[in-house]
């Protein structure tokens, strides 16, 4: 991390790209790792990669948000180390953005205010029939799920 703060340090208009390897410190498992959430959750009828899916989404809604809900929600987790050091050189003037993988707003949550999320975030949901926009809490405060989206012919 050191030497990655003095690389950029130096740098004008560097951009940050990452993954879920930023986010494990913070306690949010990645994906392909020996326990990350394709390795350890057994507990899923379906593969993860299923789970994750859109045709998941769409074939069986109630299954998607209870993984959802279960597995890429994650509110006990704060940003780290690496997510400080990234707001710090942008707030310098040393990176011009973050480009994410993550949905899970921990580089906003560390003061990145150039942060463009690939995958959406779990802090922005929108429903598909009314386009109407949901918070987390709505989320997860909702009972059961969403109707099935409309299947497009």
């Amino acid at each position: 991390m050191d030497d990655l703060g003095q690389l950029l340090a130096g740098a004008r208009r560097a951009v940050f790209f990452g993954g879920a390897g930023i986010s494990t410190e913070s306690g949010i498992p990645d994906f392909r790792s020996a326990g990350g959430l394709y390795t350890t959750a057994h507990d899923l009828p379906y593969p993860a990669e299923y789970m994750l899916s859109h045709e998941c989404f769409v074939e069986t809604p109630a299954l998607f948000m209870d993984f959802y809900r279960q597995y890429l929600v994650h509110p006990q987790a704060r940003p780290n180390r690496a997510h400080r050091a990234l707001a710090e050189l942008e707030r310098r003037g040393n990176l011009a953005a973050v480009v994410t993988q993550n949905i899970d707003g921990l580089h906003q949550d560390a003061g990145s205010r150039r942060v463009i999320e690939l995958h959406g975030s779990v802090h922005r949901n929108h429903c598909l029939g009314c386009g109407r926009h949901y918070g987390l809490d709505a989320i997860m405060q909702a009972p059961g799920s969403p109707p099935a989206p409309p299947v497009e012919p």
